[in-house]
């Protein structure tokens, strides 16, 4: 099985060549629309600073998580991003998620822990870009 290697994007590529973000930009919709997780990510950036904004389930509400900064990683030997992490502390918890890009589907976990060493929670689902949001599928 060949290894796969990413490189946060703000680290130095190898030839000086820029990432290229495209493919992870826009909105990503969950495709579980059942989903008591994540509902829906936005991922943006001006080329220097990434975010992602994230909506949660709760109950049966739209919990706005809010906005974070977010670490792009770019497969080594290429300029794609494909790929990205970020950290949400919210209601006590901290929440990690890491997300890869697959075939045009965003492969997302996330792990959750008590700031005060609380039983951890681990979740992964499955997002597909929004419709109306610019950008690949690939």
């Amino acid at each position: 099985m060949t290894r796969a290697v990413y490189r946060r994007s703000d680290k130095q590529q190898p030839g000086g060549a820029r990432p290229d973000f495209t493919r992870l930009l826009g909105q990503w919709r969950n495709l579980d629309d059942a989903t008591q997780g994540l509902l829906q990510l936005t991922l943006c950036s001006d080329g220097e600073l990434h975010t992602l904004h994230v909506l949660g389930a709760d109950r049966d509400e739209t919990a706005d998580w809010g906005q974070v900064g977010a670490s792009f990683y770019v497969a080594e030997g290429t300029t794609q991003a494909l790929g990205f992490h970020a950290k949400f502390t919210r209601n006590g918890l901290n929440t990690y998620i890491a997300a890869n890009l697959n075939k045009g589907i965003y492969v997302v976990q996330t792990y959750t822990s008590g700031v005060n060493n609380g039983p951890g929670i681990f979740s992964k689902e499955y997002f597909r870009r929004c419709a109306s949001s610019a950008g690949d599928n690939d």
